[in-house]
């Protein structure tokens, strides 16, 4: 079901899948779906503030991207994705590029 939503910049995002954050303050937008392997896919991220109705990417959009997954904490604050096979944490949606790598293992391809 592809829908629209408005970016930061303005433009138009087309969701693949979405997550509601657990105070239903933010969705995680998965835009850009490329199929991997069976189950896998990669896209972009985009956390869509709802109150302010604009969307911010958790990194920047690549082409063809390369986050693997992305999914909140039980507490619905941080988001924790796979990118070029490091993981990381954002610890709060509301400050979108401040992250921390938990792994370091993207030259290990």
């Amino acid at each position: 079901m592809p829908s629209v939503f408005p970016q930061a910049d303005g433009k138009r995002l087309g969701l693949a899948q979405w997550q509601l954050s657990s105070d239903m303050k933010y969705m995680l937008i998965k835009a850009d779906y490329m199929k991997q392997w069976r189950h896998s896919s990669f896209g972009n991220y985009y956390i869509h503030d709802i109150a302010a109705r604009e969307a911010r990417a958790i990194i920047p959009p690549s082409y063809p991207p390369t986050t693997a997954f992305a999914k909140w904490s039980p507490t619905g604050e941080a988001i924790a994705f796979v990118q070029s096979n490091d993981v990381y944490v954002l610890p709060d949606a509301s400050y979108v590029n401040i992250f921390y790598i938990v792994t370091f293992t993207s030259n290990l391809c």
